[in-house]
Parts: C-alpha cells; sequence; structure tokens
C-alpha cells in the first residue's frame, strides 16, 4: 500500500513539474545606476535578500498546455533582452508588448515578478532599482564637490550581475489539453509553432 502511495505521489509530482517551464538568463548592468524592469506589470515585489547579486523572479500563468508554452517559448514571446537607454538599465521582454490573440479573444497571460537584492538596495514607485547610499557620509570624505560627486558616481554604479529566472505556467486543466490552440498575429492566424514575433516588429 505504501509502495502504491509512493508511486501515485511521483506520478503527480511529474505532472506538476511537467506543467512549469524555466528559463535563466544572466545579464549585466554595465555599471547603470539604475535597474528598470519593463516586463508589462501591476505590482513588482522588492525583498532584501543575504545573497549577492540581484535575482528577478518573473512567473507567467497562461491557460495553454505545457507543449503550446515551449512553442511560445522557442517563438520568442517570453525572450528576455537588457539594455542601456539614456543612462539606465532597462529589463523587459519585448514581444510580451505584441498584440496576440487565441482563439479570437486576447491572450491571457499573469504575470507576477519579484526581486531579491542585498539591502543596500532600495525600489522606488517607478520600478527603477538603485543603491542607497548616504551621502551624508561620503560627504564627510571628500574634500571638495567635485570629488563628492566622483565618489557617489562610483558607489552608485551598479555592479551587481542580475539573475532573471522566468518560469512558465501551464494552467490549463485535462479536459481542455485537447483543444485547438490558433493565435492571431499580425491579422494572420498561426499554431504556435509557426508564430514568428520578428515580423511583427
Amino acid at each position: 500500500m505504501k509502495f502504491l502511495s509512493l508511486i501515485v505521489c511521483l506520478f503527480c509530482f511529474a505532472q506538476i513539474q511537467a506543467q512549469k517551464q524555466t528559463q535563466v538568463r544572466t545579464l549585466n548592468p554595465q555599471k547603470c545606476q539604475n535597474i528598470k524592469i519593463k516586463v508589462p506589470n501591476n505590482l513588482i515585489k522588492h525583498e532584501a535578500w543575504e545573497f549577492g547579486g540581484i535575482r528577478i523572479d518573473i512567473v507567467i500563468e497562461a491557460g495553454i498546455p505545457p507543449e503550446v508554452i515551449d512553442a511560445l517559448m522557442e517563438a520568442g514571446r517570453y525572450e528576455l533582452d537588457g539594455k542601456i537607454i539614456e543612462g539606465d538599465y532597462f529589463v523587459d521582454a519585448p514581444n510580451l508588448e505584441v498584440p496576440l490573440k487565441l482563439n479570437g479573444a486576447p491572450f491571457q497571460e499573469n504575470i507576477e515578478i519579484s526581486i531579491s537584492t542585498p539591502d543596500y538596495f532600495v525600489m522606488n514607485d517607478q520600478s527603477s532599482l538603485y543603491k542607497d547610499i548616504d551621502e551624508d557620509m561620503v560627504r564627510a570624505r571628500s574634500v571638495s564637490e567635485e570629488e563628492l560627486q566622483q565618489l557617489l558616481h562610483k558607489m552608485r554604479a551598479i555592479r551587481e550581475d542580475v539573475n532573471v529566472h522566468l518560469k512558465l505556467v501551464s494552467t490549463v486543466s485535462e479536459t481542455d489539453k485537447q483543444k485547438q490552440y490558433k493565435f492571431e498575429l499580425n491579422g494572420q492566424l498561426y499554431t504556435a509553432k509557426d508564430l514568428d514575433f520578428s515580423k511583427s516588429k
């Protein structure tokens, strides 16, 4: 009986794992003083942790089977990018901004983002992440305003890598797995395997 229960538990665990796809990417903020997250999202959670570096966890839930999620990932729907714009380092997923329909209705993706950083980082209301430097302490060590600004600029430079963990979760029920999934992009219908987001740019 115990052996049968163990088999059932292992099967259920395997099924749950099959519903999740994870992609990891390491980005270099190139000593910028701000990191901004441009992935579409209503709320970004920020917390301090005891480890070095910056970790961004992005969880995207969609009501499609895991194999369709795989095809969307291969098509570049969830491709992550890091680039400098006007002195700030932006982390984004540009193809998430591309309008996509599924079976005639807007394709729904629920996105949750949480950021873990050393405790000397803060995040403002515009989802901009930066180092919290005690300017008065630095001023006391500086002999001139010019030296102060040089020290502040050096101390605010973000040298930590940004490790982005993107997890894709299928919320589709077993009964819906056999449905046909047709996506509409730029007025044309495609299966997930045939999607090409480069044509939408």
